[in-house]
């Protein structure tokens, strides 16, 4: 599995993790069923502590993107779905965009061109 992590980022390793994945998910690198590297394999590939990937790895299971099987190892969940904490975290983001002084229809440009960029654009 490759992650582009940057080993000098203010971003905490564990959440450079869990945001590559969602990002492999999301742009269908990753499809429901498939495997992920065990956590020790992964941390050894990437060069950090086991309990790094760990943490990252629970916190994707607690949003439902990826499921841990005793049998099968750990594989992306087959229909992840937002949870009040993802809506919470949604709901933060608009309103730093909205302090930051973009307006509401700006926000919602910018979602309509990240969409279209990455061709989901449904909007």
């Amino acid at each position: 599995m490759i992650l582009h992590l940057d080993f000098s980022s203010e971003v905490p390793i564990y959440k450079q993790i869990i945001d590559e994945i969602t990002w492999s998910i999301y742009t269908g690198q990753l499809r429901p069923g498939d495997e992920l590297p065990g956590v020790r394999p992964l941390a050894k590939e990437i060069g950090v502590n086991f309990m790094t990937v760990n943490k990252a790895y629970q916190e994707l299971k607690q949003h439902n993107l990826i499921i841990s099987h005793r049998s099968r190892g750990t594989t992306v969940a087959e229909s992840p779905r937002l949870k009040d904490p993802e809506l919470k975290e949604l709901k933060m983001i608009i309103a730093s965009f909205s302090l930051s002084g973009l307006s509401h229809d700006e926000i919602l440009e910018k979602v309509k061109q990240i969409l279209k960029e990455e061709n989901h654009d449904s909007i």
